[in-house]
């Protein structure tokens, strides 16, 4: 049995049955079953089978194995490279059928050492981000796609490529009977449009993800507000409410009894499935996943099937989440992959090809490439501009997904590891790191040469900020990080690295984004929504209050010089960054250095400074990737 096929079952045996004991007996263990889940489900599938009399075919003898045909080898070269490329996805073929054909259950997708999925290019644009859900007559995909910086919303074929554009804005959700949720920019205001019909209807504020109910007059959204992310049903009623997590891709159930969205961190896609009722009553959530990007629902509605984008290569993958909270494996994806939309028997989904860059930027000498592998975070720089620390998202991180953590020197030297970490703080002079790699995990001191790792106190912590960034003083001892006490919202908390417990400051719940400290650890900057940034005192003396140092909205705050005498903000348009000095006693503002990006677009942009401000080093993602259809091969 172990080095030859196993024999013919009799042929009274149903032909389902005889597959699925096949499939227990293979030779390779990524062929069987993975869990008892799996097969449990298998067996469900069966119930009901009954014996059928007529003959089963015989097995076939193995035949020796051919060599690829050329189209073959030609897209598994193709496959490689994006892989190779630090891209994502599952890509797809579709075979056409009649639009009214009813949906089906697909009972296993196949993983890729079995055939593996079939693919179909829809796009050939290399856009990013992309939205994207597939036509109610399922012969063609809409999406949106951003030319000379302004969302427009396409349809091509899924026969033949063909690109038609039929409105304006980003798409957020298509309706049964054709009518699109639209947003003009992320976060904007949402609209209905008929597209060749009446004028957009304006429905709600803020809006960054909505989906439609299956009668297609109501929907669901997701808002963004200054307390966090809300989802409403219908418009206007809150059904739920988080400000210690991002709520994203909301989709109703196919019967509209039911909603499902993303929970997942404030800046990263690690978290989990929901699924409520209309009234917001959970009903079932998945296990915590390294990423998920992207849901809907299965065919026959009972489940929602969703990407879980990792760096361990086993949960990349489409999962499944049924009402009672059961998970199972869909399929196998080798690449970190966003699922936008499920049909009869098609996924609709991305490979998002990330590449984050690490650049070094000196005043008046030019930048050059300061990263790694392909997830460069700058995490710090120390006050002579000579030494950064960073975390490294794609390479030697370890098992639980925590990055790699190095320092290195910016004259190009190689670096150096000192361990394993999700976010770090350098210490002024070089010697040390910050360390923290997990929200209930202590946070600890690493040294970067010699020394002895300690640990530092937590005292009423309970939980980090794994979205925050580690701000420390130049000059003074102290470290402000955003966390949380046992039932309570994150705030700022004080660390004094001499020792003692940390200590809550500034308001009793503190804005997301940079909040630099300044040099003698007096003050707190953090961005004002409505534009300019504001002080806060870390102490309360008479003669300190919060004020605020003017300036316009979107400007966030990088860091003080190290005399505390100046704060540098950047400001975002387009590709460009600027940096501008501004002074805390007058508000005097001083252009400083100005950042033109490769991608017109990024994704993610971070920066960090030397104490005088003449050295930056920052990191950029950039994602490139095509819309793809993917179905089982039989």
């Amino acid at each position: 049995m172990l080095k030859t096929a196993p024999p013919p079952l009799p042929s009274h045996v149903p032909l389902a049955v005889d597959r699925l004991i096949r499939r227990c007996l293979e030779k390779r263990p990524e062929s069987r079953f993975q869990s008892a889940s799996d097969l449990a489900f298998a067996l469900d599938a069966l119930e009901g089978v009954t014996t059928d009399a007529s003959p089963r075919p015989a097995m076939p003898t193995p035949e020796p194995t051919r060599a690829p045909s050329r189209s073959r080898r030609t897209l598994g070269l193709a496959v490689l490279a994006i892989a190779l490329l630090g891209g994502a996805v599952a890509l797809g073929r579709l075979t056409k059928r009649a639009p009214s054909a009813p949906p089906t259950t697909v009972e296993s997708w196949p993983t890729l050492v079995r055939g593996g999925p079939l693919y179909h290019r829809v796009t050939f644009a290399g856009n990013d981000p992309w939205h994207a859900r597939f036509a109610p007559d399922h012969r063609s995909v809409l999406y949106s796609t951003r030319r000379a910086g302004v969302w427009q919303i396409e349809r091509s074929d899924l026969d033949h490529p063909s690109r038609q554009t039929i409105a304006e804005g980003l798409l957020l959700d298509v309706s049964a009977r054709g009518e699109l949720a639209v947003v003009p920019a992320p976060g904007g205001t949402l609209h209905r449009v008929l597209p060749g019909t009446s004028a957009p209807r304006t429905l709600a504020e803020n809006v960054t993800a909505a989906s439609w109910a299956p009668d297609g007059d109501a929907l669901a959204i997701v808002r963004r507000t200054p307390e966090g992310s809300v989802l409403e049903y219908p418009i206007g009623t809150a059904l739920v409410r988080s400000d210690a997590s991002q709520l994203r891709g909301v989709r109703f159930s196919r019967d509209g009894q039911r909603i499902a969205y993303e929970e997942t961190g404030l800046s990263e896609t690690r978290g989990k499935i929901v699924i409520v009722d209309r009234a917001g009553k959970p009903i079932a959530k998945s296990r915590v996943h390294d990423g998920v990007l992207g849901l809907a629902w299965s065919p026959d509605g009972n489940e929602v099937w969703f990407a879980t984008p990792s760096q361990d290569a086993s949960e990349n993958a489409i999962h499944a989440l049924d009402a009672s909270g059961r998970e199972r494996l869909i399929t196998h994806l080798p690449w970190i992959g966003e699922l936008f939309d499920v049909g009869e028997r098609q996924l609709l989904v991305a490979p998002n090809a990330l590449r984050i860059r690490q650049v070094v930027a000196r005043r008046g000498e030019g930048s050059r490439d300061l990263g790694w592998y392909d997830g460069t975070v700058v995490q710090g720089v120390s006050s002579d501009g000579r030494t950064v620390a960073f975390v490294e998202g794609t390479g030697t991180g370890d098992a639980n997904g925590v990055y790699g953590a190095y320092v290195r020197a910016i004259d190009g030297a190689a670096p150096v590891q000192v361990g394993n970490a999700l976010r770090l703080g350098l210490v002024p002079d070089g010697s040390a790191v910050l360390a923290i790699s997990g929200e209930h995990e202590p946070m600890r001191r690493v040294p970067t040469a010699n020394g002895t790792l300690t640990t530092l106190a937590r005292g009423a912590i309970e939980r980090f900020d794994l979205d925050d960034e580690l701000e420390l003083a130049w000059s003074a001892p102290y470290l402000v990080v955003r966390a949380a006490a046992t039932g309570q919202p994150m705030r700022w908390w004080l660390h004094d690295l001499r020792g003692g417990d940390p200590v809550a400051v500034g308001p009793d719940t503190a804005p997301t984004g940079r909040h630099p400290i300044s040099p003698d650890g007096a003050w707190i900057a953090s961005a004002e929504p409505a534009g300019g940034i504001r002080l806060w005192p870390t102490h309360a003396p008479a003669d300190r209050k919060p004020r605020v140092l003017a300036g316009p909205a979107g400007e966030v705050p990088v860091g003080f010089s190290g005399d505390g005498s100046a704060l540098f903000v950047l400001a975002s348009a387009g590709a460009q960054r600027s940096i501008t000095r501004v002074d805390v006693a007058t508000g005097k503002r001083t252009p400083w250095l100005e950042i033109t990006l490769p991608d017109a677009y990024p994704r993610y942009f971070t920066a960090r400074m030397s104490a005088d401000g003449e050295t930056v080093v920052y990191s950029y993602a950039s994602v490139a990737s095509d819309l793809y259809v993917l179905e089982p091969a039989s």
